[in-house]
């Protein structure tokens, strides 16, 4: 932990009137199914002393099993109830069922699919405090990855991964201080994970970095020999040709 000392969050300085609600600071992990959402939610959830999440390790289809502050209750939210006074109460219910309390953490972790511009806006609407971290496929190549992943991790289906003979870049995204776009294959390459990383903890106003690269090596050394084999194949063209 690279966090000074804070009396609040040690459970003896529990203070009721702080409850979680919309008007409260939080992160926005969203993503593309598939994309590894919960892998960066890990990683970001672990520069927090307290933050009602929990991360299990790594499950045997190379599945990141992390529980968010909300115990991924907006990922199964209504959409039309979402960020309703329902929606309040039914996290604050779920910290309680957990013995956490809202005044004791210092930092509340969403992890979920709310990914297009419009949940996005409906997000930055409803809570205007949050900050917004957004996994995007930066190319073709990055959506098919993806792709293969969403059905194998969620259906255990292995579909074909098959690239274009040429590969060009999508749209970049624009970051302010509410919103900052990671491009999913930065991930799995140490110098863009760094830079990736240094942007996460300027964007949230970390005290440095805690993850090593060694975590994502044995993270993608949990996938399947399948997505490991065409990842590379990506990761050798890219270098080639569209890193300059």
């Amino acid at each position: 932990m690279l966090n000074s000392y804070n009396k609040n969050f040690e459970p003896m300085n529990f203070n009721e009137k702080i409850q979680f609600d919309l008007d409260k600071p939080c992160i926005f992990v969203v993503y593309p199914p598939g994309a590894s959402g919960d892998f960066l939610a890990s990683i970001i959830n672990s520069h927090y002393i307290h933050t009602g999440a929990d991360y299990f390790g790594i499950d045997e289809l190379g599945q990141v099993i992390f529980r968010p502050s909300d115990y991924k209750i907006t990922n199964h939210y209504p959409t039309n109830l979402l960020f309703s006074k329902q929606w309040v109460y039914d996290i604050r219910d779920s910290l309680a069922e957990r013995n956490k309390s809202y005044s004791n953490l210092n930092q509340f972790i969403f992890s979920n699919h709310l990914y297009t511009n419009k949940n996005i806006e409906k997000i930055f609407r409803a809570l205007p405090y949050a900050k917004i971290i957004k996994i995007y496929p930066e190319n073709i190549c990055e959506q098919r990855l993806i792709q293969y992943q969403t059905q194998f991790k969620n259906f255990k289906q292995e579909i074909d991964i098959e690239f274009p003979k040429f590969i060009s870049k999508n749209k970049k995204y624009q970051n302010n201080s509410k919103i900052l776009h990671i491009p999913y294959g930065s991930f799995f390459q140490e110098r863009e994970f760094e830079k990736t990383y240094s942007s996460i903890v300027e964007f949230l106003q970390l005290n440095g970095k805690l993850i090593n690269f060694e975590f994502n090596e044995y993270y993608k050394g949990k996938q399947s020999l399948t997505f490991q084999d065409k990842l590379q194949e990506y990761l050798d063209y890219k270098n080639r040709f569209i890193i300059k």
